[in-house]
Parts: structure tokens; C-alpha cells; sequence
């Protein structure tokens, strides 16, 4: 217990509750629930939506993990880049160069 005091202490302002692991997200739902709500939070435009819904739309869709290069060109670099950098929790780029959902 006094082990994760002292996390909780080194780590301010971090969202992991060490004391109380309940409090974290239960299963890959919770996980994907939180951070969509944090990317897509109150006061995000409806642009920035509508990119975020493109490039999961495009993810989903693809019978394999597509080429981030590939994803890069549909959307326009300055698109891509907006929302990958939010969305890359959930959506990583493997070694291969391609994006992978976390499942």
C-alpha cells in the first residue's frame, strides 16, 4: 500500500489511480469509451469529428491493417496528422508501417 502512495505521489495529474484500480477503465470498452470521450470532448469541432469518424471509418472498414502512408494520402497530411496523434492509443502504428486497432 505504501508502494503505490508513493505512484500516486510521483505522478501527478496522471489518470491511473494506483490506490484504487477499480476506478480504472473495465475492459477494452471503458478503454475505448474514455478516450474517445477525451478526444472528442466538449468543444472539439464538428470538422475535427468528422476526420476522427473518417479515419476510424477507414481502419474499421479495410479487411487488413492499412499502410498509415495509405491513410495519410486519403485524408491529407495536415487531417492525418490531427488526428492520429489523438487517436493513436487506439489505433498504434505497428513496425510494419501499418495501423492496427487494439482488440
Amino acid at each position: 500500500e505504501e508502494k503505490l502512495k508513493q505512484d500516486t505521489s510521483n505522478n501527478p495529474g496522471s489518470k491511473l489511480d494506483f490506490i484504487n484500480l477499480e476506478a480504472q477503465p473495465e475492459g477494452l470498452d471503458g478503454i475505448y469509451r474514455e478516450n474517445m470521450e477525451r478526444v472528442c470532448a466538449e468543444g472539439a469541432s464538428d470538422d475535427f469529428r468528422s476526420k476522427c469518424f473518417q479515419f476510424i471509418s477507414l481502419i474499421c472498414a479495410a479487411q487488413e491493417p492499412l499502410p498509415q502512408k495509405m491513410v495519410q494520402s486519403i485524408m491529407g497530411d495536415d487531417a492525418f496528422c490531427r488526428v492520429k496523434g489523438k487517436l493513436s492509443l487506439l489505433f498504434p502504428t505497428g513496425a510494419d508501417g501499418r495501423i492496427i486497432i487494439i482488440h
